[in-house]
């Protein structure tokens, strides 16, 4: 399998940091990612047929967003240092592998698999530590109780004979994670012929009406949402399940978010990341639908005293139960003047 962008500036700056050590670490790490595409990837859709995607293609998108994440070389802003690009690296591999043996808890179950990949030597547990404990902070619940799994981290770690910024990796790690959707991460085929459980289908949906862009350069993170008014899953009231995806995506929208400014937080690398700016595009047909809806700036200025509210409380145009019944008209109307 050919290096991906991620994986070549990993390689370029682990040449021009570490010369003596560069072939070591990267034949460590393709032998990493041979070993998860030959026998892990593959298998976590036999483990979980209705997960959305968790294989090759997820990996490679996670790598994208954690470059698009990072400041480019050219703007002369210093990013993660090599040994960080490649601990980096062996978390996005190895972040959702426990999902083979079940999506429960599934960031708790990545040792043993750790241990097949890259073996048991004492020269892979300080490594194996790094990586199980980045991966166990992507997700899940922190001893608390809470989501704040990444305050359980050091802010820095001794890696290699250098200081890494560990927490800061596992910060770029969750929310490179959290913005990989998109209609990649799901089949039309099962979703058309209804091949995915009623408990799944909203989730699947969700990926195929989902864009999301990183635009470093304008501070924000961009999401673009493309949505059929005339389908829904067989045996579904039309309506109901319009509600239910919409109140679904604006939940999505608020845990995306708050992910954004959870990371940004922990990590100073993304820090610039100051707004989510939010579309909505509806289609009916050959047609797509002129619906004039509010542009949504979710962003971190905060005036004191102003009392935060639910997306369909500040924006009432996007209640659910409000605008599937029109939208379903106009799209019945458009169809019969056809």
């Amino acid at each position: 399998m050919p290096d991906s962008p991620f994986e070549a500036r990993m390689c370029e700056l682990l040449h021009g940091e570490h010369p003596t050590r560069h072939d070591e670490l990267m034949t460590n790490y393709r032998d990493a990612r041979n070993y998860l595409l030959r026998h892990v990837y593959e298998e976590i859709r036999a483990s979980e047929p209705n997960l959305t995607d968790h294989g090759p293609r997820h990996i490679r998108d996670v790598q994208r967003n954690a470059l698009k994440l990072l400041p480019d070389r050219t703007t002369g802003t210093d990013g993660l240092s090599a040994l960080e690009m490649y601990c980096l690296g062996m978390c996005i591999l190895f972040h959702d592998t426990g999902n083979i043996t079940g999506r429960e808890g599934h960031e708790q179950n990545i040792g043993g698999i750790f241990d097949a990949a890259r073996g048991t030597e004492a020269s892979t547990r300080r490594e194996k530590t790094l990586v199980t404990r980045a991966c166990n902070a992507h997700t899940g619940y922190a001893s608390d109780g809470s989501r704040d799994t990444l305050r359980e981290l050091s802010r820095e770690e001794p890696f290699e004979g250098e200081r890494i910024r560990f927490r800061e990796i596992a910060a770029i790690l969750r929310f490179a994670d959290e913005l990989a959707e998109g209609p990649h991460r799901t089949s039309d085929y099962r979703r058309q012929t209804d091949h995915y459980e009623s408990s799944s289908r909203v989730h699947h949906e969700y990926a195929s009406i989902t864009h999301a862009l990183i635009d470093r350069h304008h501070e924000r993170i961009v999401l673009a949402y493309e949505i059929r008014v005339d389908q829904s899953p067989e045996g579904r009231d039309q309506e109901e399940w319009l509600i239910e995806l919409m109140e679904y995506t604006l939940g999505r929208i608020r845990k995306l978010d708050q992910e954004r400014r959870y990371a940004t937080y922990y990590a100073p690398l993304l820090e610039p990341f100051k707004a989510t700016d939010v579309s909505f595009n509806f289609h009916c047909g050959e047609q797509v639908m002129d619906v004039d809806l509010p542009a949504l700036r979710l962003h971190d200025f905060t005036v004191p005293g102003t009392e935060a509210k639910p997306l369909d409380v500040k924006y009432p145009e996007l209640s659910p139960s409000t605008l599937v019944p029109g939208l379903i008209r106009e799209c019945q109307e458009t169809k019969a003047e056809e």
